[in-house]
């Protein structure tokens, strides 16, 4: 039996999801839409709008990656009773409040009555128990109380409103504002006992992104809250904002895996997935703002290097639609994995064809910047500016950590890993000149 379902944005419909008699699934955009956008990117980069229909080959990178991996997936599809692949299922049952601008909704769906369901306002009891039960219950998704919110990834979380101090759920097609990330309660087989697999993550989190922001680098605003006594990740929700009358509004946006047609299952360049050079030329193709955007990027990737984060992986960077304009999306999900020893060292994409994070030096990151065909000086300079600004930036990230109780060993070993790396960056300018040109782009002249 074949089912539909509406894509909508601000009540307009803009394409059609289909799930044939045989299963298989196609999307249709909106005549509307065909008519004011055709050729032009509204839902996703690898999508952009014509009358033909999408096979499901084309569409599932985007509308797949909208829906939480991993573990959670697997809880998510226990609790409404889905295989854990049906990718439509998942959108018919959580896809009211998404990342991005799109609202995923049932044919015959009443948007005008969702939209006044409001928000659950929840105690500081509720919420800590609603964080208890994110193992049972990941996202704190109750379809019977019309919560119905998804989220890419493979940590818990939940989509919450913040509002005058106050944390609550949406209900209906309300837009969430925040995303809430409490201590992992995951466990792993110790010398004796179980333990934490991943202890003081919402620490290191707190910290990696408060030392981007220090550094210069654009970055999802972050606060740490106490519930019953145990530590949370406050982050503010880039694809939000609220308007002169205090609305929340949705900015769409999707992540590197979605904008380039690619499976969240190749998100990692070993896996067969993109590295820096579709990175550049993706946003070389949409950005508005190439200039801003593409020295960010590196600067990101060499942030990651340096605070060793091995897991700065395709879905970990997104491409942001304010407006008219495309933007990098602001930096987030940055952890440092180097401080769990069960991780791989591996970087989720390769600086000169070297995954090992622990091996790479000047170097390297000088081939890289040569192959990716960036102007050598601008780059070299760019890289060690950054070196000097992250140092000048730890001690103030320590401080924040430190007022906000979260003091930890593993922080201090990031910090004196940073410490550490910010040679390798300082020592790329110092090498001399590649012999091999770089490309006349438009982007300078090599070196």
């Amino acid at each position: 039996m074949s089912e539909r379902l509406h894509v909508i944005r601000d009540d307009v419909l803009v394409g059609v999801l289909d799930r044939g008699d045989d299963e298989r699934l196609q999307f249709t955009f909106s005549e509307h839409a065909v008519d004011v956008a055709e050729g032009n990117v509204l839902v996703s980069a690898s999508l952009p709008v014509r009358r033909q229909p999408y096979s499901e080959g084309e569409l599932l990178p985007f509308f797949e990656g909208l829906l939480p991996e991993g573990l959670p997936r697997e809880r998510l599809a226990r609790r409404l009773r889905l295989e854990p692949n049906d990718v439509f299922g998942f959108l018919r049952e959580i896809g009211l409040d998404c990342a991005g601008a799109f609202s995923i909704v049932p044919e015959g769906f009443d948007a005008a009555l969702a939209r006044q369901e409001g928000i659950e306002w929840l105690s500081e009891e509720e919420l800590a128990a609603k964080i208890r039960e994110l193992a049972a219950r990941p996202l704190a998704v109750e379809p019977e109380r019309d919560i119905r919110i998804s989220l890419a990834g493979a940590q818990d979380k939940m989509a919450v409103v913040v509002e005058e101090g106050r944390i609550g759920l949406p209900r209906g097609t309300t837009p969430s504002t925040h995303i809430l990330k409490p201590a992992s309660q995951g466990l792993r087989e110790g010398p004796r006992a179980m333990r934490l697999a991943y202890p003081a993550l919402v620490a290191n989190e707190a910290f990696c992104m408060k030392l981007s922001h220090l550094t210069g680098l654009r970055t999802a605003a972050v606060d740490v809250v106490s519930i019953a006594g145990a530590p949370a990740l406050l982050i503010e929700r880039y694809d939000r904002e609220r308007n002169a009358a205090a609305k929340v509004l949705r900015i769409h946006q999707e992540d590197f895996c979605q904008a380039l047609g690619i499976a969240s299952r190749k998100k990692y360049q070993k896996d067969g997935g993109p590295g820096l050079p579709e990175f550049l030329e993706l946003l070389q193709r949409h950005s508005t703002m190439v200039t801003e955007d593409e020295p960010e990027l590196i600067s990101r990737v060499a942030f990651n290097y340096a605070v060793g984060n091995a897991d700065a992986h395709a879905k970990n960077f997104s491409i942001l639609y304010p407006g008219s304009r495309v933007r990098l999306a602001p930096a987030y999900d940055l952890i440092s994995t180097h401080v769990y020893d069960q991780l791989s060292h591996d970087m989720a994409t390769s600086i000169n064809r070297m995954f090992d994070i622990r091996a790479i030096e000047p170097i390297h990151w000088q081939k890289e910047l040569t192959q990716l065909g960036l102007r050598q000086r601008f780059y070299a300079g760019r890289l060690a500016d950054l070196a000097e600004r992250l140092g000048a930036a730890l001690p103030a990230a320590l401080d924040w950590i430190n007022e906000k109780e979260l003091a930890d060993r593993r922080v201090d070993a990031i910090a004196q890993l940073v410490r550490r790396r910010l040679r390798v960056l300082r020592g790329i300018s110092a090498l001399p000149p590649p012999t091999v040109p770089t490309k006349g782009d438009g982007r300078g002249e090599g070196l």
